[in-house]
């Protein structure tokens, strides 16, 4: 038998060497040098410049750039102001009907994820707690005790089987398990020899107001929503002031600029194609040179042109009421609101060896672990009187990629507005409402309108 297997050897051996040598280099060969490269470690891991936001980051550093503004607080930003920033990933895809309400909640998740580092900028509390462990045992067992400890499990093992027999078997049943397997599975002792494992545990907890705290400029593609930050002692000082009534129409002229609707118009010479990119609220001087409060709101009736006229028009008439709902929001939240954040992390890593003992063998097992856990929550609170808001404008207007229907509410605070509504004059200024069309997606960075050409914080 064995002269047979190696004559046959022999025999393909000399077949092989037969075969002619072909000077074209072979398909096979090249596929599998390709397959070796995209095995290698460079090539299967996620590239940083496809990572989500680093298009955006690159575009708020330009931005900061040609102002000579910086993160942080610097004397290098007006009125030595803070900037901060953070993102927010769009979870919905461009082709989901929710897209435009995806890049809404986006824009807050940015919003409140920047003023929680601010928050844990200005204070916070921070405990850690680091854990070392290092066992080693040595010792070893003897087959004699081996087999006393195998038996031992072996009698607890076969008197609980006895004890519980008829529950445990009805219990599997109703469990849809079969019961004569579990009688098969062998009872295991688990002893460690060895462990060196460490962990590290981290709790922040911060709260504070972030009142004056507003958004600066936004940042966005089709994956995510970056958002800029912006506060000073000025905006605080402001905050405060309309919170507790004590803001007067000055009428500043040497401070006099056009109407903020004519402001917001030439901060937007696209009209609605570019209002749909602000978020949140500005501080801007109206013709009576007094600072005012503009919000923006906005959001997306979930509707194709598939869906009938009646669910169309229902969905849009909730959007323009959320948009509103929105900007709102967005004001009592300058004015007034605290913001609580809580973070708990841990890292660790352990390794062990183990000897696992049952009745039929004896095993030494080593493992590695290593992991993490993070829990962050942000809780932001506002709550402010305020009186003479009113809607300057409302838009209606096509995602410039998507297609996706947005529609938008503006508001406006003013120290006018708020003595005309005192004195129970109607103030409110309205616009029609804007169009706009759709394009073909390029995932183009859109950045919000430039309302703080002249930034005084």
């Amino acid at each position: 038998m064995k002269t047979a297997f190696f004559s046959a050897l022999l025999v393909a051996f000399s077949l092989q060497a037969a075969e002619p040598v072909s000077e074209k280099p072979q398909a096979p060969a090249a596929e599998a040098k390709a397959d070796k490269e995209v095995s290698q470690a460079k090539n299967i891991f996620p590239l940083a410049e496809e990572v989500s936001g680093t298009k955006l980051i690159k575009k708020r550093d330009e931005y900061l750039k040609a102002r000579k503004w910086v993160l942080g607080y610097s004397r290098s930003n007006p009125n030595s102001a803070y900037l901060g920033w953070a993102e927010g990933t769009l979870q919905a895809k461009p082709d989901d009907v929710k897209f435009g309400q995806s890049r809404v909640m986006a824009f807050e998740s940015a919003s409140m994820e920047a003023k929680g580092d601010f928050v844990r900028f200005q204070q916070r509390i921070t405990t850690t707690e680091t854990l070392r462990k290092f066992f080693h045992d040595s010792g070893e067992i003897s087959e004699e005790d081996a087999a006393k400890e195998g038996s031992r499990l072996k009698v607890i093992g076969e008197k609980i089987l006895a004890l519980t027999d008829a529950k445990l078997d009805k219990a599997l049943e109703e469990a849809g398990v079969d019961s004569a397997q579990s009688r098969t599975q062998p009872i295991e002792k688990r002893r460690k020899l060895l462990e060196d494992s460490i962990r590290r545990t981290i709790k922040i907890r911060a709260l504070e107001s972030v009142t004056g705290v507003r958004v600066l400029a936004t940042f966005e593609d089709l994956n995510a929503v970056g958002v800029l930050i912006v506060y000073s002692d000025n905006q605080r000082e402001l905050a405060k002031s309309i919170l507790i009534g004590r803001t007067i129409a000055k009428s500043n002229a040497s401070n006099q600029k056009e109407e903020i609707l004519k402001q917001i118009e030439a901060a937007c010479p696209n009209g609605e194609k570019e209002l749909a990119h602000a978020f949140g609220v500005r501080v801007m001087t109206d013709e009576n040179g007094d600072r005012v409060l503009v919000s923006f709101g906005q959001w997306s009736p979930a509707v194709t042109q598939a869906d009938s006229r009646f669910r169309r028009d229902t969905a849009i008439k909730t959007s323009r009421a959320q948009a509103m709902n929105l900007a709102d929001g967005a004001l009592t939240d300058f004015v007034n609101s605290t913001l609580v954040f809580e973070s708990d992390s841990s890292v660790w890593q352990s390794a062990e060896l183990n000897r696992i003992i049952s009745p039929k063998s004896i095993e030494e097992v080593e493992s590695l672990a290593i992991g993490e856990t993070l829990r962050t929550v942000i809780k932001q609170n506002g709550k402010a009187t305020l009186q003479g808001v009113a809607t300057i404008k409302e838009w209606t207007v096509n995602h410039p990629e998507t297609g996706h229907l947005l529609v938008g509410h503006i508001l406006m605070w003013s120290p006018t507005s708020r003595d005309a509504a005192i004195h129970g004059l109607n103030n409110k200024l309205t616009a029609k409402p804007g169009t706009g069309n759709s394009r073909t997606n390029e995932n183009k960075i859109r950045i919000s309108p430039d309302f703080d050409k002249d930034a005084d914080f």
